[in-house]
């Protein structure tokens, strides 16, 4: 009996230290810890043993990323989260995320309702600098290059292995398209988004 007090002892000793470094029973309650604030998860990608949750929080229209682990025996979670600031007037979108060695994740927010799909990738020295602009026909016939996704509930998320060694620089051509197919808006690396006159 004295044993199983003792392990109960040391137990609750970890189980404190462990919410003490953050570690919290639902992937929600640890990202609200880090984040300081109510959030709404709006999606979740698993990678090896951890997860990524894209999230907004509740009192504004702000988005966020959060990488996800397990600890204490698989039954705690704990995060790292990346946050966007909101939307100012006159841009287009936010875009946040980053390649690791062996995945990228990558999101795209948006309250322009005119914006219907985004598309990352295809270096604009290889396309606007030659005269050349993507439309949403010729970024889907070229899906080598570009990665094209819907807007739905004002994100688009790109996540992935990184089989090609992706870097950052190379994912940051991000172009945004209406429901004609039409260019509206671009950021592009080292620039930051903006509206197409």
């Amino acid at each position: 009996m004295k044993v199983y007090k003792i392990i109960l002892v040391f137990l609750i000793i970890n189980l404190l230290i462990y919410f003490d470094a953050g570690f919290r029973f639902t992937k929600k309650a640890a990202i609200e810890f880090k984040a300081d604030t109510d959030v709404q998860i709006l999606s979740t990608y698993k990678y090896n043993n951890s997860e990524i949750a894209t999230f907004k929080y509740q009192d504004q229209n702000t988005l966020g990323i959060a990488d996800l682990w397990r600890g204490f025996g698989r039954i705690l979670w704990r995060c790292n989260y990346q946050h966007s600031p909101e939307v100012q007037d006159g841009e287009p979108f936010l875009f946040n995320g980053g390649c690791r060695e062996k995945e990228y994740f990558f999101i795209v927010y948006t309250e322009d309702p005119q914006i219907k799909y985004i598309a990352l990738g295809g270096n604009k020295k290889n396309y606007e600098d030659q005269g050349i602009i993507p439309d949403l026909k010729f970024v889907s016939e070229h899906t080598d290059v570009f990665m094209l996704r819907e807007i739905k509930d004002n994100h688009g998320v790109f996540y992935g292995k990184n089989d090609k060694n992706y870097r950052l620089k190379d994912m940051v051509y991000v172009r945004a398209f209406g429901g004609n197919g039409e260019l509206i808006a671009v950021e592009y690396y080292g620039d930051d988004a903006h509206y197409i006159k």
